[in-house]
């Protein structure tokens, strides 16, 4: 075994750039560079030297929770839906409320549904706490677990006694492919002055609840994400709040109507990949409501985290990123650039 380790010696930073210069011809490797967008330029070549040894995204989670969302119609047709994904695979529930529902409704919409096995996000965030009232009364009486349960409302508005450790403030936002930097601060900026609020009020920190809608560029998916975690940890220490206070995050892929279906599908995938690689913990591929095809599409959607979690084990990886230092590095200059510009606003 030692002749077999001298026979191939690891060649060095200088041989590398040495022989990828060769294949190029004369042309210079900086050509390559690739620049994602006036602050982020990455060069073609990452070495291991290239990241600090202390560098860390936290061993993000891989496990998440294959999910999907609907708008509430009826009661009972909502059920009928709901039922039949959870027989399919289903593993969380997005429910957005146009209109208050009463004990009776709620309990007609969970009928023969077991909370306790499944995530829930309650999104009322478009009405008063007051249309929390009947799911309050029904889950005095239900099976349910707090932890998987997620409530948003309006700003400043209280929930029933029942939810108000399920309410988590929330912040929306799509991964952009402009300027990324600025737009990443500025949606941190908008949470951070809601956690100030919540501490000049006396309040605990509430838990928070990053909804992001996904590009269709792989790589800055990925930094997006775990450059939040990283900057939102920071945060939260920075203002001695107790480090375990959770926060979740929520990959959204939205349809695009501008590409035929299978190609939808294909960026669906890739876009996943990048999801779970980031570290999200619940991850929707949406489609299109009341469309002659909707069944199909969510069942076809479902299966694409299907593929990448029953088959692939994508969830069996803990930070399926971590010592590719092409992303330890990007995403380290990534959030470094993020916290600059937020340390200094």
């Amino acid at each position: 075994m030692k002749a077999f380790k001298e026979q191939f010696q690891a060649p060095s930073r200088q041989q590398w750039l040495e022989k990828a210069e060769k294949e190029l011809k004369g042309k210079p490797l900086s050509e390559l560079s690739w620049q994602i967008d006036e602050n982020l330029s990455v060069p073609p070549i990452f070495f291991e030297g290239d990241v600090d040894p202390s560098f860390t995204t936290n061993s993000l989670r891989s496990n998440w929770t294959i999910g999907d969302k609907y708008t509430i119609s009826t009661p009972s047709q909502t059920n009928k839906d709901l039922l039949a994904a959870l027989n399919m695979g289903l593993e969380g529930a997005h429910l957005v409320l146009n209109t208050a529902l009463s004990k009776t409704e709620w309990a007609k919409l969970f009928d023969q549904i077991i909370l306790s096995y499944i995530t829930l996000i309650i999104d009322a965030s478009t009405l008063g706490a007051d249309s929390l009232l009947g799911l309050a009364e029904y889950l005095a009486e239900a099976d349910w677990d707090k932890k998987q349960l997620f409530v948003f409302t309006e700003d400043g508005t209280e929930c029933p006694p029942l939810l108000q450790d399920c309410v988590y403030t929330k912040s929306t936002f799509s991964v952009a492919t402009d300027d990324s930097v600025q737009q990443l601060h500025a949606q941190i900026k908008r949470a951070e002055s809601r956690l100030q609020s919540q501490i000049q009020n006396g309040q605990a920190a509430a838990p928070h609840f990053f909804q992001i809608t996904l590009s269709r560029h792989f790589y800055l998916n990925i930094i997006y994400a775990q450059a939040l975690h990283i900057i939102w940890q920071n945060i939260l220490d920075a203002n001695d709040i107790d480090p375990h206070t959770p926060f979740y995050i929520q990959g959204i892929i939205a349809e695009d109507a501008a590409l035929d279906e299978n190609t939808q599908k294909i960026n669906a995938t890739v876009q996943a990949v990048s999801a779970i690689v980031a570290g999200i913990d619940y991850l929707q591929i949406e489609t299109a409501e009341k469309s002659s095809n909707e069944a199909f599409n969510r069942r076809i959607n479902r299966n694409i985290q299907h593929l990448l979690k029953l088959e692939s084990f994508m969830d069996h990886v803990e930070n399926p990123s971590a010592g590719a230092y092409y992303f330890d590095a990007l995403t380290k200059e990534f959030a470094e650039k993020v916290w600059e510009k937020f340390t200094n606003s």
